[in-house]
């Protein structure tokens, strides 16, 4: 089992929805592609399938790909997600 995540870019203040199985190195990855500041919100267990339900429950405040708008509905998804599984 992978990791599911959260991160804030700073710049365009979007927030992306992600699932890796090396957070750290996805990290990397991503920081070193986007010149903009990229915060971390929450990483929890999780897999793929809860990945692509979670994206199912985002997709009204989408704004493209994995990145969504930083709306306090997406703010409790991510809430309510991080309380209900062990955060890493």
């Amino acid at each position: 089992m992978g990791c599911i995540y959260f991160l804030k870019s700073l710049r365009s203040g979007l927030v992306k929805i992600g699932y890796t199985e090396s957070f750290d190195r996805r990290l990397s990855q991503l920081r070193n592609a986007n010149a903009d500041q990229l915060d971390v919100l929450g990483v929890l267990s999780g897999s793929l399938e809860q990945e692509h339900d979670l994206h199912a429950d985002a997709e009204p405040y989408r704004d493209h790909a994995e990145w969504y708008s930083d709306c306090e509905e997406i703010r409790d998804l991510i809430e309510r997600t991080l309380k209900e599984t062990n955060s890493i």
